[in-house]
């Protein structure tokens, strides 16, 4: 008779533990699984939020250092003694006018030469749109002749409608012929002619379609009165320049001139070149300075070269017509050089030709003077044919 042994209450209730465990095993990886799917869903979402707000916050850091540079830049504005943010190198006047035979003391300057500035006409005319600009091209010239009279004490430049051939196309010689016919029918020395490279904003976009940080920076700079790097409506402007001797048609100086400066209008708007508006605006005081440095160069030039006048003769009188007078500051008395004109033929042009100065031994004094012509006389007798000059000595 076999004797059973009573289990214990623990090991009667194992199969139960088990199936127990085993299903709490089960429930605890389904719960990790899901726990593990939702983590990833929250992470991806995470990301998605971040990539959406990010380009909004790397513009926030933006606008917040932009904003202290501009309270820097009114701190600075305050101090009469610091250097402004934007300023162009080419723009800068000179803070006296050009004087006399510093520059060139070997040559006489007791005498007013004459001039005639021609036109400037536009290489971009489309350039000049903003603000309705385009007067630029007779403008500009009477700006530099104002700057020459005033500035200089030169005499007012005759100011002409039209501009001059370009030697760039149509050839040297084509320039100096038109340049000694139209110095010859306005009885000038010295004809100045150039061009409008450029007024074209250096980023279109900031004025005409303007995105919401550029609005937020314009509106800054303008509430504020300012003109700081941060501000993009900066514009262009580009002129070249030359001066012609009228005698001989021969260019004696060229330069390119540039600037750049603020254009804050809103597109349409009607200002004018050189009108009162465009005076007050960043843009037009740059155009201002860059004109002044101009004429300044200008005047340094023409007063280096010597003073010469065409003059009539007649055959067989010792008598002859000076084309300038007392305007010119002429007076009775004075003795001048006499040169004769020469013309020689150039190499394969046809009617093309050179023109020479040529000094005669001879002088000739002014007996009578007027405010545009003189009349003078040679010391001794001379058999005139051709065409001659009188040259200061």
């Amino acid at each position: 008779m076999k004797t059973l042994i009573p289990l214990p209450s623990a090991a009667k209730h194992m199969p139960a533990l088990c199936l127990l465990l085993v299903t709490l095993a089960a429930c605890e990886g389904a719960k990790a699984q899901d726990t593990t799917d939702k983590s990833d869903l929250d992470i991806q979402q995470a990301v998605a939020e971040w990539q959406e707000v990010k380009p909004a916050i790397e513009r926030l850091t933006q606008m917040e250092a932009d904003l202290h540079h501009l309270f820097a830049e009114i701190s600075r504005s305050a101090n009469p003694g610091s250097t402004p943010a934007q300023e162009s190198a080419e723009a800068k006047p000179s803070s006296q006018p050009a004087s006399t035979n510093t520059h060139c003391p070997n040559t006489r300057n007791i005498y007013k030469k004459s001039l005639a500035l021609a036109s400037f006409p536009r290489m971009q005319p489309t350039s000049s749109n903003p603000g309705a600009l385009h007067q630029v091209e007779l403008h500009l010239p009477m700006l530099l002749g104002a700057n020459l009279h005033n500035r200089h004490k030169m005499l007012t430049p005759l100011q002409l409608q039209r501009g001059l051939t370009s030697a760039d196309q149509h050839g040297e010689t084509v320039a100096a012929a038109q340049t000694q016919q139209l110095a010859q029918k306005n009885r000038v020395q010295f004809v100045i002619s150039g061009q409008v490279n450029d007024m074209s904003m250096e980023f279109p976009n900031t004025l005409s379609s303007p995105t919401h940080y550029s609005r937020f920076i314009n509106g800054v700079h303008n509430l504020l009165h300012i003109n700081t790097r941060l501000d993009k409506r900066s514009r262009v402007f580009s002129f070249y320049l030359e001066v012609r001797d009228g005698i001989t048609g021969q260019r004696i100086y060229n330069n390119q001139y540039s600037t750049f400066g603020h254009w804050k209008p809103e597109p349409g708007t009607q200002v004018g070149f050189a009108s009162a508006r465009f005076w007050q605006t960043d843009y037009g005081k740059q155009v201002q300075h860059l004109v002044a440095k101009a004429s300044d160069d200008l005047a340094q030039v023409i007063d280096c070269q010597p003073y010469m006048a065409r003059v009539d003769t007649r055959p067989g009188q010792n008598l002859l017509v000076v084309h300038s007078g007392a305007n010119n500051g002429l007076r009775t008395g004075d003795a001048l050089e006499l040169y004769q004109l020469v013309q020689e033929p150039t190499t394969g042009g046809y009617q093309q030709y050179d023109t020479r100065l040529i000094k005669r031994d001879a002088q000739v004094y002014l007996t009578e003077t007027y405010p545009s012509h003189s009349v003078a006389q040679f010391a001794d007798d001379l058999l005139m044919t051709g065409q001659y000059v009188v040259r200061a000595p």
